[in-house]
Formats: structure tokens, sequence, C-alpha cells
């Protein structure tokens, strides 16, 4: 499980290395602040890769608690189901 910060923006690196990612076959949550991308990107990527591939999930980085409630999103959607 890969996180990307800037994952939505159609232009940029977050972009690509999403991108990347999901091609090399990882799943990945896409961390961004606006939605609408958010939805495009998470769509194109799962076009790519398929419905698990991708995880977006809304955050806004400057906010250190915003942080630590999507990192606990993502793990417990993603990371813990797996150990189960």
């Amino acid at each position: 499980m890969a996180i990307v910060t800037g994952a939505a923006s159609p232009i940029g690196l977050g972009h690509a290395m999403t991108e990347g990612l999901v091609r090399a076959g990882a799943r990945v949550a896409l961390f961004d602040l606006n939605e609408t991308w958010l939805e495009q990107s998470t769509a194109e990527m799962r076009g790519v890769g398929g419905k698990d591939c991708a995880l977006p999930v809304r955050v806004n980085i400057t906010d250190p608690r915003d942080i630590e409630r999507a990192i606990n999103h993502t793990l417990s959607e993603r990371v813990l189901k797996f150990l189960k």
C-alpha cells in the first residue's frame, strides 16, 4: 500500500507517481484536497488497475490532525483488512 500526496491533480508528479505505482500493481491511497480531482483520478486509476487499486482520501496535508485521520482511514480500509 502506497500513499501519494497530491495524487489527484490532473497534472504533476503526484498523479504521475500514482499512475506508475498502479501500473506496477500497487494499491495506492490518493491523498488530495480537491474532491473533483479525487473522483476523476480515482476513476482513471481504477480503469488501469481495477477496483481495489485506488483509495481516494480527501485530506488537508497542512493539518496534522487531518493527516492522522487520513492515515488511520487508509489503514482501516486497506491494510488491516489484509491482515485479518
